[in-house]
């Protein structure tokens, strides 16, 4: 797992932020044969699935985890245009401006959100949906509050990623390109990179003491989010 900031172009009319600390912990691949199959979750080839015990990784730029190793013999060769990649659960922080009884608070809402149910998160079994959001700032205490009904992640819709709710969780359809020869004789990296510039996007309202470019909050309620989570993902191999 590569993690991307890569400079992208993102929709007008929308502000965004690029968010820190943001951590994925993946679940399972699937590759398909065509993107038709993998829309209809039919014929997959089942790379790996760790259950209960995800893998999480850092998508800063440069970040570099292995999720697992496999040999290669034991793989399926052929061709795939496409894959489905679960996520257990995502960690990311971004900026923000907390206004609360005439105060503008500069600070950062440090978030995690559960997208896959029974999911075992800093040692509790959660569900889809749960989150937990922690505002951080020099000049208060932490302020946090959690429940179980967290948006769903939604993609900016860069170079044909997608985001599929099933009964078990979320699941990303990623566009590959990718040839599995299990006759090569030395070791292959199969980097899957995620890019996150300013991925974290809003629109901006007009309100008192609210600012442009500025991810605006009270203590209940925010500026509208239209997307946050991956941009785009890639599935290549690497020597």
């Amino acid at each position: 797992m590569r993690g991307s900031q890569t400079p992208v172009t993102h929709a007008a009319g929308t502000s965004g932020q690029t968010p820190t600390k943001q951590r994925l912990a993946f679940k399972s691949l699937t590759l398909f044969a065509t993107r038709e199959d993998a829309a209809a979750d039919r014929g997959g080839y089942a790379v790996y699935d760790l259950g209960a015990k995800p893998v999480e990784a850092g998508v800063g730029q440069g970040e570099d985890t292995v999720i697992t190793k496999l040999p290669i013999r034991s793989l399926r060769a052929g061709h795939y245009a496409a894959a489905r990649v679960r996520v257990a659960y995502v960690r990311y922080a971004v900026r923000s401006t907390l206004h609360s009884l005439g105060y503008a608070v500069p600070g950062e809402y440090e978030n995690v959100q559960v997208l896959a149910s029974d999911t075992l998160l800093d040692g509790q079994l959660r569900q889809r949906g749960y989150y937990r959001y922690t505002f951080r700032s020099p000049l208060t205490a932490p302020v946090s509050v959690e429940g179980t009904d967290a948006p769903v992640p939604l993609t900016t819709g860069l170079g044909g990623i997608s985001l599929e709710t099933g009964a078990e969780g979320l699941t990303y359809l990623v566009p590959v390109d990718l040839t599995i020869d299990t006759a090569v004789s030395y070791d292959l990296h199969a980097i899957y990179e995620v890019n996150t510039h300013e991925s974290f996007r809003w629109r901006d309202e007009a309100a008192p003491g609210y600012a442009a470019g500025v991810y605006d909050t009270t203590p209940t309620s925010f500026e509208p989010v239209v997307s946050f989570g991956a941009n785009s993902a890639r599935l290549y191999w690497e020597q």
